[in-house]
């Protein structure tokens, strides 16, 4: 299988996360009864280690409620004792988790409404597209990309449509490839320049970013397709040629002539495997080519009449990955393996558009224990696969109907503003902290100053007009135009000026109950999945606004100065501008807070937290909090009673046993009961709230204190 267009995803932003995995926050609610029997076999050696209503340990108040069957409805523990059962015990036990989804959080509770917009934009039998919203986006321009993405709803999810169809949507694609009889025609196909190319195949990998080290501009990466033969183990390479096979058989192929190909197809990787040095010290990392240049490496290779047809013609750097590789390709592409290069892009293009066929190749291909082989016959697995593939396939145009149909901009203004208030108050915080040299102080204040704040939806969308999906299209011309569409998006973005306000729905999705903070970037984001998934909208109370929302932004500005942010700067180049004094400072805090969290468990007989391993986040969090009861000083008869609430509430969870082993040993953030109970109890205004005195499990001596910042 060789290289489809697909842009690789800049390296990862610190998250907040208020969900643990990338897998749980994208998986929608799942029914079951939550009953520990369903989650466990009934001789688990875990089933032996659940006590109801048994605290951390034999010294400790504290129930870790977010574990299935510490607690029941006749737990009764006081605010003063254990705060984040009190608040959340109702809660928790109205969560339901299965086998399947083994953790849920009520914040996520939230992700239904999400879903459900998606659907309606997905499935809008509507032939007259209400352009209107209340983001900027201009009405027509948004009645067409809402008929673009109803036009793919309309067959993403019809399965009697696809059914009856089998795979012959493909063939006009095979049948291009086939017909393809020199390398002239083949350098065409690779262009893509009549839309034959359905996956924007070729044999290298092209693709847009920006340096890591300077922001001059953005580069072109040309890389190998080396990344595309790890992980194709046995069961990978037999489920290749099956459904392979499959659908060449449904196109009339031979048992003979499907072998042929896939052995010609195999031996093409393997040729081109073989090109690819494990370590090619050639090329320095800060070493660039111009567009010439890397042509000229390629040799026979059309490497420049692909870049030009794909719109990456212009006047910029070009990262080469491999230059021993190139050069080697350029000798490869000949017309003595011409068949043997089809043969591939024959079996690659099947394979990849296997998911857009019949449900019984869509099966075959993405069977599991959760999709079995009449999932389409079930409405929720069918609604969420389609939903998926969509977010998958065209990210940007899906996240900017979201927006339009959703947001308005007094909301995000009233963000926009808390985020200023936030700034405001960690710009005086760094100002009071006489621990800070004035040196380190001031490139603080200046990393603040230039955060870059992405609200909801960023200021001028993406031009959605190169895209129009028709609902005479079958599937398969879809993603043809879908994969022509994102080479014009990237070759448009690689050309423009760097822009640190752009926000790429394709890298950062906005539909999600959460907020990131990019110290690649210095920049933080605030999804737009947080007002339509009710953690905020224009009448929520100040309380629940700062207790909520407000500790998320907080908790995301002060990764700009934890032990890894501090590391980039006010562009989100990496840089260490503390001084070795202030560095040291800091870490003797830090090391101070770990320490506080090494003696805790999650229950009993578990191991320990890791002090080091969370220590970020657990800052982060205090630093969250501690900024917006700042912040309440200037609130009129503040609820703090409200706003404590709110914080407990946004983190109540239910998780398995073996779940919260696992979160234990692996996951950077503290459990959620120590991401309340630990943090609340810092605080003084938490300390009077609830009269908490000394003898009571919240109570903690104020020379006892972790606070970082």
């Amino acid at each position: 299988m060789l290289h489809a267009f697909k842009r690789p995803r800049k390296p990862k932003a610190r998250l907040l996360s208020l969900i643990l995995s990338t897998a749980i926050l994208s998986t929608a609610s799942l029914s079951g009864c939550g009953k520990l029997s369903e989650l466990m076999d009934t001789d688990s050696l875990y089933d032996s280690m659940i006590t109801l209503n048994e605290t951390i340990s034999p010294d400790s108040k504290w129930i870790n409620s977010s574990i299935l069957g510490y607690i029941d409805e006749h737990t009764d523990v006081r605010p003063q004792d254990d705060f984040y059962t009190a608040i959340n015990r109702d809660t928790i036990l109205s969560l339901e988790i299965t086998k399947d989804d083994p953790t849920k959080y009520n914040l996520m509770s939230g992700q239904d409404d999400i879903d459900a917009v998606v659907d309606s934009l997905l499935y809008n039998t509507s032939d007259d597209f209400d352009g209107a919203n209340e983001v900027g986006l201009e009405p027509e321009a948004f009645a067409a990309l809402q008929k673009s993405i109803a036009a793919y709803g309309r067959k993403i999810n019809n399965w009697e449509y696809r059914d009856a169809a089998g795979a012959e949507p493909l063939r006009p694609y095979i049948d291009a490839i086939s017909r393809i009889s020199d390398l002239d025609e083949l350098t065409a196909y690779f262009a893509n320049a009549d839309g034959t190319n359905v996956c924007g195949l070729s044999l290298t990998g092209l693709y847009d970013s920006l340096p890591d080290f300077d922001r001059d501009s953005r580069i072109l990466n040309i890389t190998t397709v080396q990344s595309l033969f790890k992980g194709r183990g046995m069961s990978e390479v037999l489920l290749y040629e099956q459904v392979v096979r499959h659908v060449l058989s449904k196109l009339g192929y031979s048992s003979r002539e499907a072998d042929r190909l896939i052995s010609s197809a195999n031996k093409t990787e393997l040729e081109l495997k073989y090109l690819v040095r494990e370590n090619d010290d050639s090329d320095s990392l800060r070493h660039f080519y111009t567009v010439r240049e890397a042509e000229s490496l390629a040799g026979n290779y059309p490497l420049g009449s692909i870049m030009r047809a794909r719109g990456f013609d212009g006047d910029f750097r070009v990262k080469i990955t491999q230059t021993d590789y190139l050069k080697k390709l350029g000798e490869y592409y000949n017309t003595a393996n011409l068949e043997d290069i089809k043969a591939c892009m024959i079996c690659s293009t099947v394979y990849e558009m296997a998911s857009y066929l019949d449900s019984e190749t869509y099966f075959m291909k993405n069977g599991s224990d959760y999709i079995t082989e009449d999932f389409y016959k079930d409405e929720e697995k069918s609604l969420e696969t389609a939903r998926s593939m969509a977010c998958s396939d065209m990210p940007a145009a899906i996240n900017t109907a979201f927006v339009a149909a959703t947001c308005s901009s007094k909301e995000r203004d009233s963000l926009k503003a808390l985020v200023n208030d936030t700034v405001d108050y960690y710009k005086e915080m760094l100002n009071s902290e006489d621990w800070l040299s004035e040196e380190s102080r001031a490139r603080a204040v200046s990393k603040l100053s230039n955060l870059e704040q992405h609200v909801l939806y960023p200021d001028s969308f993406e031009d959605f007009s190169g895209l129009s999906l028709e609902f005479s299209d079958t599937l398969i011309d879809m993603m043809a135009k879908l994969c022509r569409f994102r080479y014009k998006e990237a070759s448009d973005r690689l050309k423009r000026p760097i822009d640190r306000s752009e926000w790429d729905f394709n890298e950062l999705p906005t539909m999600e109950t959460n907020s990131v903070y990019n110290m690649l970037e210095n920049a933080i984001y605030i999804y737009a999945g947080i007002v339509s998934g009710g953690l905020y909208d224009e009448d929520t109370p100040i309380e629940k606004v700062y207790g909520g929302i407000g500790t998320v932004i907080g908790h995301e500005i002060s990764h700009a100065f934890d032990t890894t942010g501090s590391n980039y700067n006010e562009q989100g180049l990496s840089e260490d501008w503390w001084t070795s004094a202030d560095r040291n400072a800091f870490n003797e805090r830090a090391d101070r807070l770990a320490s506080s969290y090494t003696g805790l468990t999650i229950a009993r007989g578990t191991g320990n937290v890791a002090g080091q391993m969370i220590e970020g986040e657990a800052i982060a969090d205090m630093g969250g909090l501690k900024c917006m009861l700042d912040l309440a000083k200037d609130a009129d008869s503040f609820d703090y009673d409200l706003f404590f609430r709110s914080y407990a509430d946004i983190w109540a969870m239910k998780e398995s046993y073996e779940m919260a082993v696992m979160y234990l040993n692996n996951d950077v953030h503290p459990p959620t009961f120590l991401r309340v109970n630990k943090t609340v109890q810092q605080f003084d205004e938490f300390m009077d709230t609830y009269d908490v005195r000394e003898g009571d499990g919240m109570y903690l001596a104020a020379s006892d204190r972790v606070l970082v910042w």
